[in-house]
């Protein structure tokens, strides 16, 4: 637990403290000044306060320096022999009073005091990603409201994250953030200088695009070419002159909005983290309508191309993606559950909808509407149909066993969130018991290195509801591995011996 310190009053001169004895003596020697009178004595005392010149301070005594220590693929290389000696120089330099904490980033952010009580002291997490901001907002999320605090950055500077907005945040804290980049770099470094193609295209119209890469040095950097997440090309750029020009071209026949990148392989290079680029480029078409369906040919598609329409159709529902909404009129889910598409694609329906204007349409089955999970969801306040299940589709009741990992690595921050693994699976959990009826049962499995049932046998909800939900927000991240079959099988264990489904 954090002590907030109290209001503490300072004074700037305290020197002028001294005419208060001086002051007292001359009215004692000099009576016709009559300082003994209360208001004269008062209006004397004031001006020497005003003197003296106090100030209010809010914040305890010492510093809180953040230290944020990236440890992506990028910075990891350069940072790692050096942050012993970094660590050594801040704790030799801290006061009485100060405190250090350091926090861990990539992909994600995590305390390294939090890292220990989860029984390692290496980030374990993904190195892919340079998540700046993601770790200053951890950081400010944790920082006590009454002492002063500082940040310090030992990054590359290559954030993989906008940083739109952090400058606000920084500012309305009155929290200052210091960055330590890395020196000049005499080593042989690469770099994707600029990717640059046309932002609009009209269906098989030719894509012409321009690929820009500096060296410290003259070399051949191999490259890869790719449209959504799949690599349609590759070649060598020759750097010539500290600079490589190179063009290539593509087809695009589907509407929407396609994603390109590029990334350069060189076999030296002193900085991985600017290696990498990407741009969108949208193809409009006529009327089109993304059909979204589990079925192979659906005769659906078959009657709208009838009346003169584009159909999109996406047989694989976890290959829909947000850019296939651009230009679109309309989306029909055709028996889809909510849990077969990308997440990112289902929030991005109800913009489609409310903002753009989309239409949007679910077609029934055995996994759509509240069978298919769409109660509660994004686009559950779209539709003109409840998604709720009634209390007749409840009669027989429903066994379901919760299994929540908490290992140690739980206890690291989400990608893109201030919260941790473990505070969002956890409100996933109390969640899931929200939507369950009052004659359903109901077991909750922590898991780490082994099962710790929270009772004995399954519980009804009705009656229990509360507690409940507050038992799955309140599982602490405890340490030790991920035994995803230890809590499988005594989840299947304790719903066999289940009197309902």
């Amino acid at each position: 637990m954090v002590m907030e310190a109290a209001i503490v009053i300072q004074f700037l001169s305290p020197q002028w403290f001294l005419l208060l004895p001086a002051l007292a003596a001359a009215g004692w020697y000099w009576s016709t000044l009559q300082l003994y009178r209360p208001l004269r004595a008062a209006c004397l005392v004031l001006a020497v306060l005003i003197l003296a010149e106090p100030q209010v301070r809010r914040h305890g005594d010492g510093l809180d320096l953040w230290v944020l220590v990236d440890h992506s693929d990028s910075a990891w290389e350069y940072a790692q022999p050096r942050l012993p000696e970094w660590q050594r120089i801040l704790e030799s330099s801290k006061g009485v009073d100060d405190r250090i904490v350091y926090v861990d980033f990539a992909d994600e952010a995590v305390t390294r005091g939090a890292l220990l009580q989860a029984g390692s002291s290496e980030y374990s997490g993904s190195r892919s990603a340079t998540r700046l901001a993601t770790a200053v907002n951890y950081a400010l999320g944790q920082i006590p409201t009454r002492r002063s605090a500082r940040l310090l950055a030992l990054t590359d500077g290559y954030s993989t994250e906008p940083l739109d907005g952090l400058t606000e945040k920084l500012i309305a804290r009155e929290t200052p953030l210091d960055i330590r980049l890395p020196p000049d770099l005499t080593d042989v470094d690469f770099s994707v200088a600029s990717f640059s193609l046309p932002r609009r295209l009209q269906p098989r119209e030719g894509v012409l695009a321009e690929l820009v890469v500096r060296g410290s040095s003259d070399g051949s950097v191999p490259f890869e070419i790719l449209r959504n997440d799949q690599v349609i090309g590759t070649g060598t750029a020759e750097v010539v002159g500290g600079v490589a020009r190179v063009r290539f071209t593509d087809r695009l026949a589907i509407p929407g909005a396609h994603r390109y990148g590029v990334r350069i392989l060189p076999e030296i290079d002193a900085i991985r983290g600017n290696n990498t680029a990407e741009q969108w480029v949208e193809v409009q078409g006529g009327p089109r309508i993304v059909l979204v369906t589990a079925y192979n040919d659906p005769p659906l598609a078959q009657v709208l191309r009838a009346q003169g329409f584009v159909v999109q159709v996406v047989d694989e529902p976890r290959s829909a993606t947000v850019g296939m909404l651009s230009g679109a009129k309309a989306v029909i889910l055709d028996n889809v559950p909510t849990y077969a598409l990308d997440s990112d694609f289902v929030r991005a329906l109800e913009f489609f909808v409310t903002a753009q204007g989309g239409g949007l349409a679910m077609i029934g089955g055995r996994t759509s509407f509240a069978a298919g999970g769409w109660y509660g969801s994004a686009i559950d306040p779209l539709l003109p149909v409840s998604m709720e299940l009634k209390q007749e589709h409840r009669q027989l009741g429903l066994a379901m066993a919760i299994v929540i990992d908490r290992s140690g690595s739980m206890a690291m921050t989400a990608p893109g969130t201030s919260q941790t693994k473990m505070a969002l699976t956890n409100e996933g959990a109390a969640r899931a018991i929200g939507l369950l009826g009052d004659n359903d049962r109901l077991v909750l499995i922590p898991v780490d290195s082994a099962a710790h049932p929270l009772s004995t046998d399954l519980v009804q909800v009705g009656p229990n509801r509360a507690s409940l939900v507050a038992a799955a927000r309140s599982v602490q991240s405890q340490g030790g591995g991920i035994f995803c079959y230890t809590g499988l099988k005594v989840a299947w264990d304790m719903l066999q011996k289940a009197e309902v489904g």
